[in-house]
């Protein structure tokens, strides 16, 4: 008998949460979707009519996405009836985000260089930099680290407190910039019809620059080998890929070795 009293108010409970599930549900929807259709989308749209640079443009657009997502639980819980409980929840979630903060220097200290590197405009997305014995192509620069794509291929991500602390070089900052490569010969061979064929080979690529012309220099000597560096110039590096010259480059001595009898050292 007592089991059957408890079942109307269990009902009742059991509306309330549904009904009030459904209303968060059916808040968040709308602001959610309300947001990502027509809020992104102008958010885009000014991003691209000012013609901000990624390393602005892309902090933006992730301010917004959070804003559209913050503004949806916000409308969900208070659809729900459950305002108090949000204001609660934020009080503690401040609570404890200044105590992580607080704890985790480190953390604070990286997005404080990352808005330092972002106001700075030292190097943005898609130059290359080069710190201590690390170089590559920046990729991505969030508000705690910066992803830079090495030339092997990797992906580094580095703290951006490390990058402000460090001196970071931008090599492709002037309009033309100095590419280094060096081939070990085996001394069996002329060093200067060698070197003759690295310069011919890199003359031919139309990226490099003949003015000023290719050089090449022995800078080591060994029993076995001659150490060959071939200096080169290649024209507005900040949208030359760099990479791709240097491969082609290699490409082209390998297969001019291969055709002449000229072997390298081991």
């Amino acid at each position: 008998m007592f089991v059957l009293q408890l079942v109307p108010d269990l009902l009742s409970f059991v509306v309330s949460i549904a009904l009030r599930a459904a209303f968060f549900v059916l808040g968040f929807a709308v602001v959610y979707a309300v947001g990502r259709l027509f809020f992104e989308p102008v958010m885009n749209r000014i991003v691209r009519a000012r013609k901000l640079e990624p390393t602005l443009a892309r902090p933006l657009r992730r301010l917004a996405r959070v804003a559209v997502l913050f503004f949806a639980l916000t409308f969900g819980f208070s659809a729900a009836g459950l305002g108090n409980l949000l204001s609660a929840s934020a009080t503690i979630a401040a609570a404890l985000t200044l105590a992580v903060g607080l704890a985790s220097q480190s953390l604070m200290s990286n997005v404080v260089s990352g808005a330092f590197i972002v106001a700075d405009e030292k190097f943005q997305i898609g130059d290359w930099i080069r710190w201590g014995d690390t170089e590559g192509v920046v990729e991505d620069i969030g508000f705690r680290v910066t992803r830079v794509r090495t030339f092997d291929g990797e992906l580094v991500t580095v703290p951006n407190s490390n990058l402000t602390a460090s001196e970071v070089t931008n090599p492709a900052a002037a309009d033309r910039l100095r590419v280094t490569l060096s081939f070990d010969v085996s001394r069996e061979h002329d060093a200067d019809e060698v070197s003759e064929m690295l310069r011919s080979e890199v003359a031919a690529i139309p990226e490099t620059l003949s003015d000023p012309k290719p050089s090449v220099r022995a800078t080591e000597l060994t029993p076995d080998h001659v150490r060959l560096q071939i200096r080169f110039w290649i024209a507005d590096p900040e949208h030359t890929d760099l990479v791709r010259v240097r491969s082609v480059v290699i490409r082209r001595v390998d297969e001019r070795f291969a055709a002449e009898g000229v072997a390298l050292a081991d």
